[in-house]
């Protein structure tokens, strides 16, 4: 929002990179009278004079109970709420004072979201693929998530679409299992990089002779796709591989409103536009 004028604003959130010049925040820019309370900020924010992490500039308001993500936005101070780390924005304990019965929820390893939005009720759920030769996959999804299992023939792609526009075909030998997820902006393995926009992600993980592997066995490769969101001019979309501590791009060609990338390995998968 850029002004708000003696006006009351409570129970939100942004995740999206915000840009701008003068009075750039988070949640406000310029917060005039105004009233915030249990609100948070996630996303990454720039400008250059009056510039915070929740609010821009204060001319005086009311504060309670707001908090923003010190690492993800970018910014260290902010004209109102506390900033905090990611981990102790992805930490129920940190939200004082919030409703976590009837207004917001947190899943493990998460930032909190409204119950009114159906997917913070019903989280992505995690496809399992059990080879026919595989041993029970030792796996317990996350509290909240939704495991379906899906059999597939070895050797033979297994092509599977998920509601983000994300999609894996996935080709294995006997033995050989995966548990595929699509992740949210709030199940992140790590922060979004600094000006970019955050689409969708799918995180992989692969078991073969008994054990999660890194790199497919016997030289098998899998597709990762994700839709390209239409509406977007001046902005060049990147796909990209969590490899533990950061970002980094992975080739890969859009066909048709798709991105497409041919890889050999396993892990966390997400489209970024910047």
């Amino acid at each position: 929002m850029g002004e708000n004028n003696f006006g009351t604003i409570s129970n939100s959130y942004n995740t999206g990179a915000v840009t701008g010049t003068n009075n750039v925040g988070g949640v406000v820019g310029e917060n005039n009278g105004g009233t915030i309370t249990t609100s948070f900020n996630a996303g990454a924010v720039s400008g250059t004079t009056n510039v915070g992490g929740l609010v821009g500039i204060d001319d005086p308001g009311t504060f309670t109970n707001n908090f923003w993500d010190t690492q993800t936005s970018g910014q260290s101070t902010s004209a109102g709420g506390t900033g905090k780390t990611t981990a102790q924005m992805k930490t129920q304990s940190t939200f004082t004072g919030w409703d976590f019965t009837t207004i917001w929820k947190m899943n493990s390893d998460s930032y909190p979201c409204l119950q009114a939005f159906a997917d913070c009720l019903n989280p992505a759920p995690i496809i399992i693929i059990p080879g026919p030769d595989a041993p029970p996959f030792p796996f317990t999804p996350p509290p909240g998530f939704n495991s379906i299992p899906i059999a597939f023939t070895p050797g033979v792609g297994t092509n599977l679409i998920f509601s983000n526009g994300s999609s894996v075909n996935f080709s294995a030998g006997a033995g050989d299992s995966a548990i595929i997820t699509p992740l949210g902006f709030t199940n992140l393995p790590g922060a979004v990089p600094t000006g970019a926009i955050f689409f969708s992600s799918l995180m992989i993980s692969v078991m073969s002779g008994g054990a999660n592997v890194s790199t497919l066995p016997g030289g098998a490769t899998m597709q990762v796709s994700f839709a390209v969101p239409v509406g977007f001019s001046g902005v060049t979309f990147k796909l990209k591989f969590w490899d533990g501590s950061s970002w980094v791009d992975v080739p890969f060609t859009i066909v048709d409103g798709v991105a497409t990338a041919t890889v050999n390995f396993t892990g966390t998968f997400a489209l970024f536009a910047q």
